[in-house]
């Protein structure tokens, strides 16, 4: 089976006086062995590690809890994408080529009233950025080869606002016994922890299947079905539609449906997530099992199609997300009960996923039965299931969600 991609974040903590941890700096990392950031815009590393942090990680298994600060450039504060990440649990990190001009300032205003927080990154004062310090709650001052007094300079100019001072690359025990000295509350650097580089598996996604989704969002013509549809064809698309509906930030529970994650979501923001993971796709693209993703969503729309059929009192667009993610172990190449701590499904999913049982776990069953041509347990699980059904039915079934998967994963440009 082909790997899934490694993707990576390294992680840098910020500790007070009393070393106790006061949150992390998430940093960009495009392999394991890497020890600083490559060649890659900004943007392009801010949006790696957002769908890094949330999607394959989640937020809050990341930082332990802990404030989140990441680097934002001005088209990312201009163009809304500092919304995808939520007030509670991040710190956005205003870089140094940010300009204090009345526009951006407004906009920092306005999210500031609305509960998020700021810091400064790389500050050196200037009296233009009187503004931004004033709604800043956060000002990182670096201390490494640099003069006490050019340092002082600049905490006394911080410090007369309602700010907490973060010294940046301590290095040595005595660099932390000056920034200690000058006044700095919080501390980081590699003298406390060197950054930490965090890797997981993840499902890569079709540049394609990001530019057609992007289209359809912004045609208000079109409509949601039309939409779920992008994502009934690609496997990992929908897995990272649930992460992203689960973080804490949207406070997703129970999704039941694509078109329901999609209606919690709202089509804005959803075009905004797509935008970001078409950015950090542009940071390596691997192809994807293309016989467990077709599987995946052959046995998806089986399960949908003999609920409609079948007299059947199941909801056919959860069976039809049951069978998308009962292979997503395979995907991802991890326990059935890491993917599931991931996506908070409702119980009767999430119950025929792990122990196939509930009223969920029986379609499931006959699907995976029928698949591996075991004929026998095939007539047991019927009885089980219930359904009005003989087994000429369930052939055609078959063949019809073949056809319909392979028909999906040609559209969305992959060879079925």
């Amino acid at each position: 089976m082909t790997e899934p991609v490694r993707t990576f974040v390294a992680r840098q903590p910020i500790f007070d006086a009393d070393e106790e941890l006061r949150g992390y700096e998430l940093l960009y990392r495009g392999d394991a062995g890497s020890r600083a950031a490559e060649e890659a815009n900004p943007e392009q590393m801010t949006s790696d590690v957002i769908v890094n942090s949330v999607v394959t990680f989640g937020l809050e298994e990341l930082t332990r809890g802990a404030p989140a600060f990441i680097n934002m450039s001005e088209d990312m504060i201009m163009d809304g994408t500092v919304r995808l990440v939520e007030p509670d649990g991040w710190v956005v990190e205003l870089l140094e080529s940010v300009p204090p001009d009345s526009e951006t300032v407004r906009r920092c205003r306005v999210l500031a009233a609305n509960g998020y927080c700021f810091a400064l990154d790389d500050f050196t004062y200037r009296p233009e950025l009187e503004p931004l310090l004033e709604v800043a709650d956060y000002v990182k001052i670096d201390v490494l080869d640099r003069g006490e007094a050019e340092i002082a300079d600049d905490v006394e100019a911080a410090a007369s606002h309602d700010v907490q001072l973060v010294a940046e690359r301590v290095e040595s025990p005595s660099l932390r016994e000056r920034a200690e000295e000058l006044g700095f509350d919080l501390f980081q650097g590699n003298f406390f922890r060197e950054p930490e580089t965090v890797s997981g598996s993840e499902l890569p996604v079709k540049q394609v299947q990001l530019f057609r989704l992007l289209n359809l969002l912004r045609d208000f013509d079109v409509a949601d079905a039309e939409v779920e549809e992008v994502f009934r064809s690609a496997p990992s698309l929908t897995y990272k539609l649930l992460r992203i509906v689960n973080s804490a930030g949207v406070g997703g529970r129970g999704v039941n449906s694509i078109g329901h994650a999609i209606r919690m979501l709202g089509r804005q923001r959803l075009h905004r997530w797509m935008s970001l993971l078409l950015v950090s796709s542009v940071t390596g693209e691997q192809g994807v099992d293309r016989e467990a993703a077709k599987t995946a969503i052959q046995r998806g729309r089986f399960l949908e199609l003999l609920a409609r059929e079948a007299a059947f009192d199941q909801d056919a667009s959860a069976l039809f997300l049951l069978g998308v993610f009962s292979l997503l172990d395979s995907l991802l190449d991890e326990p059935m009960e890491r993917v599931a701590e991931q996506l908070d499904l409702r119980e009767d999913v999430r119950w025929a996923l792990l122990y196939d049982s509930g009223p969920l776990a029986a379609p499931l069953r006959l699907a995976r039965r029928y698949e591996s041509g075991s004929w026998e347990q095939v007539f047991d699980v019927l009885d089980q299931v219930d359904v009005s059904l003989d087994p000429e039915d369930l052939t055609r079934l078959y063949f019809d969600s073949l056809a319909w998967a392979r028909e999906r994963l040609a559209s969305a440009g992959a060879a079925a």
